[in-house]
């Protein structure tokens, strides 16, 4: 009885000592799986952790990034306003410049020219006979027109007592002048030795002068002039002299349909303005 007593005392042993370490090597086992979970979550915080960094660090860099170009974007948009601004004011500078020297030498050229003119002219009359500067035009003082096509205008002496002088009368001048520093306007002006009778042809931008029993004696003044620089309606002035009619002709070019235009006439010019 005592020996079986001692066996299941021993076999009770055994169990227990048995359960003590299954539970002991549970509660190591459960310990080791929460130890690798936290670890495992603590690299997961981490990485998430690195991933928004470097999230938000992109996100800096591309703004840091936007703004620099934006701002070197800037300040070349800055200094190519500056460029074309100081390249448009030298740029006006330089057309001013070159418009005052076109206009100053237009100017002395027309002073010369007239000048000279006034001085044959004046020999001229010296050595002309006295009947023949005793014939005086009567033709209107003004005439106004637009252009729009036609013959608009007739002025002078009559016309047969032109044609029975010994001598044509002479153009001695072809002169243009512009008006004033932004008036826009503008002046042909026709000098001749005595009154001459005239018509104007209009045609499509262009006015046709034509003076009876005239001629243009000088080749200079038979040179056509370039207004067209000037920006006023006037183009390119034409003088030609047609000596089987006798007559001389001078054609202006317009750079604008219907443009307005008055007409004067002296004794020794012939005045065109173009307001």
């Amino acid at each position: 009885a005592k020996a079986e007593a001692d066996r299941v005392a021993a076999e009770e042993a055994v169990r227990l000592a048995k359960v003590e370490a299954d539970r002991v090597a549970a509660e190591e086992a459960a310990r080791l799986a929460k130890a690798e979970a936290d670890r495992v979550a603590a690299e997961e915080v981490v990485r998430l952790a690195k991933v928004e960094a470097d999230r938000v660090a992109a996100e800096e860099a591309a703004r840091l990034a936007k703004a620099e170009a934006d701002r070197v974007a800037a300040e070349e948009a800055a200094r190519f306003a500056k460029a074309k601004a100081e390249a448009d004011r030298e740029a006006a500078a330089e057309a001013a410049r070159l418009a005052k020297a076109a206009a100053d030498r237009v100017a002395a050229t027309e002073a010369a020219r007239v000048a000279e003119a006034e001085a044959e002219r004046a020999a001229s009359k010296e050595t002309r006979p006295s009947a023949t500067a005793a014939v005086v035009a009567s033709a209107p003082l003004a005439r106004i027109g637009r252009v729009g096509g036609g013959t608009v205008g007739r002025g002078g002496s009559d016309a047969r007592s032109r044609r029975e002088r010994a001598e044509p009368i002479e153009i001695t001048n072809v002169g243009f002048r512009p008006g004033a520093s932004g008036a826009g306007g503008a002046r042909v002006t026709i000098h001749h030795s005595a009154k001459a009778t005239y018509r104007i042809v209009e045609r499509d931008r262009q006015l046709v002068l034509e003076l009876e029993h005239s001629r243009i004696p000088r080749p200079n003044d038979r040179r056509p002039i370039d207004a067209s620089f000037f920006g006023t309606a006037v183009g390119v002035i034409r003088p030609m002299e047609d000596r089987s009619t006798s007559k001389v002709r001078i054609e202006i070019g317009l750079r604008r349909p219907n443009t307005r235009y008055v007409v004067h006439q002296t004794e020794d010019h012939l005045v065109l303005e173009f307001p």
